[in-house]
C-alpha cells in the first residue's frame, strides 16, 4: 500500500459497508488491558456472503494491523447469558472457527491455497474479545456482524443523528463508482483519538475480577504459592515458576530466577 494511498481510499470507500471504534482485549486475564481499535467492516462480495473486519490503531490509518474473515458460519456472537467473572457489561465475541491474519508484512490474502502456497500463517480469533461504551452499540454491532449480516439485502443507511455516540458504528451503504481522477481528501474521517479505557463495569463484575489477583499468572488457575528470588515477587504457582527459571525470568519484573521458593498461607 506503500505509495498508493489515494488508490486505497478509493477502494476502502467502494467496499466500506460500517465503521466506528470499538475496545478490545485478547484473553481473559485482567493483566490483559482494553485497548481502543479503529474497526471497519468491508464486503468481500456482491452478494455479502463475506466480510472482513480490519481494525486499525488510528482512524488516520490506511493499513489495518489486523483483518478478520467472516462468513455466516464465522460471526460475531452475542455474550453468554450466565454470570462470568471475566464478562464486561457490553462484550461481544466470535465464534470459535473464526479466523484472521496479522497485517504486518505485505503478503496477504484471503485464498486458502495462496496462503498454504506461501506459508501465511492464520491465527484463531476466538480468544479476541471486543466492547462498547452502550448496550445500544454492541447490539449494532452484532447486527452487522452477525449471521443475519451475511445476506443478499444491502444495508441501508442510518439517519443521521447528532447524539449518536462514537462507538456505534456509521452505515455507509456500496457507493456508485468514483472516477479515478477524481481527488479525495481521504478516507477515514478525522476523529479527535481518545485515550483506551475499559469499558464500564458493575461493583460485582469487578469485585470478582478483583479475585483474579491471588491466581498464578502463567497458567491462571492455581492460587500463587512461590516467590521469585531474588527479585521477590509473588508471581504464579510453584510448578510454573519452576518452568519459567529454566526458559526466562519472572513473568512480572522478567529479571532471572535464581531458585523458587513456596509460600505457605494460613
Amino acid at each position: 500500500m506503500k505509495g498508493h494511498r489515494e488508490a486505497c481510499n478509493v477502494l476502502a470507500r467502494h467496499l466500506c459497508i460500517a465503521k466506528g471504534w470499538l475496545y478490545m482485549k485478547k484473553g481473559h486475564s485482567i493483566f490483559y488491558s482494553w485497548i481502543k481499535r479503529f474497526c471497519v467492516i468491508y464486503a468481500c462480495t456482491a452478494d455479502h456472503s463475506c466480510m472482513e473486519l480490519s481494525i486499525y490503531d488510528d482512524a488516520e490509518k490506511v493499513k489495518p494491523k489486523r483483518v478478520l474473515f467472516l462468513t455466516a458460519s464465522d460471526a460475531a456472537t452475542s455474550p453468554r447469558r450466565q454470570s462470568s467473572r471475566h464478562k464486561s457489561k457490553h462484550s461481544f465475541s466470535f465464534t470459535a472457527t473464526t479466523t484472521y491474519q496479522n497485517f504486518a508484512k505485505e503478503t496477504f490474502s484471503r485464498s486458502i491455497d495462496v496462503r498454504k502456497a506461501r506459508q501465511i500463517p492464520v491465527y484463531n480469533a476466538s480468544g479476541f474479545r471486543f466492547a462498547t461504551e452502550t448496550l445500544e452499540a454492541r447490539d449494532r454491532w452484532i447486527e452487522l456482524l452477525g449471521p443475519l449480516a451475511f445476506s443478499t439485502a444491502p444495508a441501508s443507511p442510518m439517519r443521521a443523528h447528532d447524539s449518536r455516540r462514537e462507538d456505534e458504528p456509521i452505515l455507509e451503504p456500496m457507493a456508485e463508482p468514483t472516477p479515478l481522477g477524481q481527488q479525495m481528501s481521504g478516507y477515514f474521517p478525522a476523529e479527535a483519538f481518545l485515550e483506551p479505557s475499559a469499558p464500564p463495569m458493575d461493583d460485582a463484575t469487578w469485585n470478582a475480577m478483583k479475585s483474579d489477583l491471588n491466581e498464578c499468572v502463567i497458567c491462571m488457575d492455581v492460587a500463587r504459592n512461590a516467590v521469585c528470588v531474588p527479585c521477590g515477587h509473588l508471581a504464579g504457582c510453584y510448578n510454573c515458576l519452576v518452568n519459567v527459571q529454566k526458559t526466562s525470568g519472572c513473568p512480572i519484573c522478567r529479571s532471572r530466577i535464581a531458585t523458587v521458593v513456596r509460600v505457605y498461607t494460613c
